[in-house]
Order: C-alpha cells, then structure tokens, then sequence
C-alpha cells in the first residue's frame, strides 16, 4: 500500500482520531497499512496500540525521536519499502524514476503514477530510509538490511542479487526456533550448503526436509552430501531427516514453507533461489494452519534412505 498524501496530513488525522475529533477522514488504508488505524470505517475508525503508542509519543510526550522511530519501523516493514531498500542499496546512479520502475515491476500498486512515487520517496526521506535529491531526483537507500540484521517480512529473490539471495535463506535458517521443517516439493541438496551455514544447534535441535523424489536425489554426490551433513549436524544435537511423498498426495499443494516453532515462511522452490527467479520469501501469518499440515504430510511420506536401499533378493535354493 503506498501513501497518496504527505506523511504530516497522516499524522492530522492520527491526531484527529485519537481525540475522537475527527470530521472528514479521506481513507486510502494506508494508516490501516502500517497498523496505526483498525475499523470499519469513519464512524468505527479507532486507533490500534501502535497507533496509540505513536500518538502519545507525538502529541503528549512531545518525544520526536520515539515517534519517527514507531514511524520508520513499520515503514521499513512494508513491502514496498523492503523491495526499494533491499534492491537499491548501495546502486549508484539510482533515482526517482528507478524507485517507480522498480514498484512497478513487483507489481505492488495497482496504480502508480510520478505523483504516488513522489509522494513515497519524500516520505522515505523524511524518516531517513532514504535521501532524496528533490532538484535531480537522485535516490540513496541509507538502510543497510545486512547490518541491522533486521530481517524484512517480504524478502525479494532476483537475478540481480545472486549472492543475497543465498545470504537471505541463510539468515531465515538462523531464526529458526527450536525446529525447521522445510517443504519443497523440488527440493535440490544444493540447498545443504545453506543448511550446514546457517544451522544453529543452540535454537534448532530437528531439522525436517520433506520433497517428491527426484531424479537429482539418486545420484552417489546427492546420499553422500545428505549423509555428510547428517553425520556434522548430529555433532551439533541436530537431528536431520529427510523424506519423499507420493505426487498424488500433494497435487493441490503448490506452496512451499520453511516453517518454525513462531514463525513460518512461503519460500520459492530451491532452484528458484539459487537460480535467482524473480520470486519472494515471505512470511505468513498461518504458522499453526502449516505445522499442522507438515505434520500430516511427514506421516505419509518415507524415508529417503528407505528409498535408496537396493531392492532384497530372494535366496536360491
């Protein structure tokens, strides 16, 4: 959702809502967007508990630094934001026209004009996620991802970040808790190399890979790297285990989903990160809904090594 208006009309009508005052409330969602604002509509509109904590902190307590920061926090949560702050660091010769480009090739906004993007880069300025040349238009990204070790919601995927696609699955790895349960119905050991980097066995104690079973899975590199890694893992109390399900049981799946103990994530399928296709990892509020049914999906499949296990033979006799 992008803003229509300049952040201090915004900030008017958080004002206006929080003293009940309000009379005309032009609603783009946008408010509703960062979680400022909830309601129905003008005559249910009411302000959220982040919205009231950036109220007190504007209006009562007078605190600048708190408000802008409650401001830029969820700014810097919004995909829109994610996709310039994630795509546009540290890219010389970035400008106005690129931010609109850009939005417009992730197809967020369902309109966007020069004025929308004009709007979104002066108020990515005043809360410093950006510096914006109004006179030239040049556009510096001051947000490095990569050191806040914040990780976005929405993390993008594409063929101009080959290594920060790799670097990104990594981090998502590290915040595992407790266990990772990784569902991909194309699953490639490439992905081991992720695995053994970011696998933690101080957060993560059970690791669970569940795929169809493909013909890159039989090859003698494939069983060696995953026993390999099985064995190193255990040296960390990790339990690692893969298994394959049947085709006809997952059809109507199409996801795929590193989810965790808190937090679970819709992911591209392995060779779309490493490959580096225009895709997205993101997170996703159904973590219950997604334990439950990997937990369904587990019981059903088979251990790969079961798999691999050369057919018995029958005694001659």
């Amino acid at each position: 959702m992008l803003p229509n208006k300049p952040w201090r009309q915004y900030e008017s009508d958080l004002r206006a809502i929080g003293e009940d005052s309000i009379a005309i409330w032009d609603d783009d969602g946008f408010l509703a967007g960062l979680g400022f604002v909830a309601g129905d509509g003008l005559l249910d509109v009411h302000l959220t508990q982040l919205g009231r904590e950036f109220f007190l902190a504007r209006f009562v307590q007078k605190n600048e630094e708190r408000a802008t920061g409650i401001v830029r926090t969820r700014l810097l949560e919004l995909p829109e934001t994610s996709i310039v702050v994630q795509m546009l660091f540290g890219v010389a010769g970035a400008d106005r026209e690129s931010v609109g480009t850009l939005l417009k090739f992730q197809g967020l906004g369902d309109y966007i004009d020069d004025a929308t993007v004009g709007v979104f880069v002066a108020m990515l300025n005043k809360f410093k996620v950006i510096s914006y040349a109004r006179k030239t238009g040049r556009v510096r990204v001051l947000v490095d991802l990569a050191e806040t070790g914040h990780l976005p919601a929405a993390i993008f995927v594409s063929p101009k970040t080959p290594y920060g696609n790799e670097a990104w699955l990594r981090r998502i790895i590290k915040q595992g808790d407790e266990y990772l349960w990784w569902f991909d119905k194309h699953f490639l050991p490439v992905a081991f190399d992720s695995i053994w980097e970011a696998a933690d066995g101080n957060s993560v104690t059970d690791i669970r890979i569940l795929s169809l079973r493909m013909p890159d899975h039989d090859g003698q590199r494939s069983k060696k790297a995953y026993r390999n890694l099985r064995t190193e893992l255990s040296n960390r109390k990790i339990t690692l285990e893969w298994r394959v399900i049947n085709l006809s049981l997952v059809k109507d799946t199409h996801d795929r989903w590193l989810v965790s103990k808190q937090v679970a994530r819709n992911l591209p399928n392995v060779n779309a990160i490493f490959s580096g296709q225009n895709s997205e990892m993101i997170i996703t509020a159904n973590v219950h809904q997604l334990q439950a049914l990997f937990g369904e999906m587990w019981e059903k499949a088979e251990n790969i090594e079961v798999v691999w296990a050369p057919p018995a033979t029958a005694n001659a006799g």
